[in-house]
């Protein structure tokens, strides 16, 4: 058994009823049981402490990998302060620090004057088709514009690449042609990735926005793609984290439409024609004027599923 690493000072050792039949030693070790016990199930021993559910012996361990995780929510209100809406917002990094860590994440790069360009980021840990803005204190080589902060999709964007530990290159599309990089550099360069927005670029950032979509699983999650979300037959671009699309209505054009034929006869010896007006007669030469009335008034149609309303939440703190 392990060392006992908190003492009972609620009751020293010594503390022992003399007409209990237990001894002295007995009761020490049931305390320390006790003890034990707490640790195990993640007592804090300070009032009000959170709960280490890792049952790992550590005293009072927030536990990992909660921050962040968005829920269905069928509630009227927030279940909580740790909780907040699922609606695009931004938050204050500096309130949030660990959530903002979950969603996004920064550091100063390098980029090579190179065919193809390099990005070095030492232990970057990210994944091919990531979205990532560049800044710099100075200028970018040629063949990288710099970014803006705000929202997913805003500015000049690029997409990961090529993945290595430290290193990878971008495209200009997911899965595109690597980028070339010329000319010339200076000063500091940054890269971020944050799908769901960068917030200010200093003191926030941006929340999921789930108002008004349903989720779908990122297509080439896992590193290979099923092509069941596209950007050319959804227009969505699926294996981009963070990223949205769709319509609540569609309207068809002409091109949307089956082939087809409308069937139109002429018998040129009796004259007798569908939908139009007889000329000539038997033996001679026979003509005719078709008009096909038209039809449709190209108003847009439904195009949503059966969908329920819930509200998403995201755990803040």
């Amino acid at each position: 058994m392990p060392a006992i690493s908190k003492a009972w000072v609620a009751i020293a050792d010594g503390a022992v009823d003399p007409d209990s039949p237990i001894d002295a030693a007995l009761m020490t070790g049931l305390r320390d049981d006790v003890v034990h016990l707490r640790e195990w199930i993640g007592a804090g021993f300070t009032a009000g402490a959170e709960q280490n559910h890792d049952h790992n012996g550590v005293n009072s361990a927030a536990v990992a990998g909660e921050i962040g995780f968005v829920r269905v929510w069928p509630g009227l209100v927030l279940p909580g302060a740790t909780w907040d809406w699922c609606d695009g917002g931004t938050l204050v990094r500096a309130t949030y620090p660990t959530l903002q860590g979950v969603l996004m994440k920064s550091a100063n790069i390098t980029v090579t004057i190179a065919n193809p360009a390099v990005v070095t980021w030492v232990g970057h840990d990210l994944r091919t088709n990531m979205p990532i803005r560049f800044f710099t204190t100075g200028a970018l080589p040629t063949g990288i514009t710099a970014g803006t902060h705000g929202g997913p999709g805003v500015g000049a964007e690029y997409f990961v690449k090529v993945v290595n530990a430290d290193t990878f290159n971008i495209a200009a599309t997911p899965g595109g042609a690597n980028i070339i990089t010329t000319g010339a550099q200076n000063g500091v360069h940054t890269a971020v990735v944050a799908p769901h927005g960068d917030g200010d670029g200093a003191t926030t950032f941006h929340k999921p926005d789930m108002r008004g979509r349903v989720a779908a699983g990122r297509d080439d999650m896992g590193g290979t793609a099923a092509n069941r979300l596209t950007s050319g037959g959804s227009g969505i671009l699926g294996n981009v984290p963070g990223r949205a699309g769709g319509a609540e209505t569609t309207t068809l054009s002409q091109a949307n439409l089956p082939s087809y034929n409308l069937g139109v006869s002429h018998n040129a010896n009796t004259g007798a024609t569908a939908n139009g007006t007889a000329k000539g007669s038997a033996g001679g030469t026979a003509g005719a004027s078709i008009t096909v009335s038209s039809n449709g008034s190209g108003t847009a149609h439904q195009n949503t599923q059966q969908t329920g309303v819930y509200d998403f939440i995201i755990k803040i703190s």
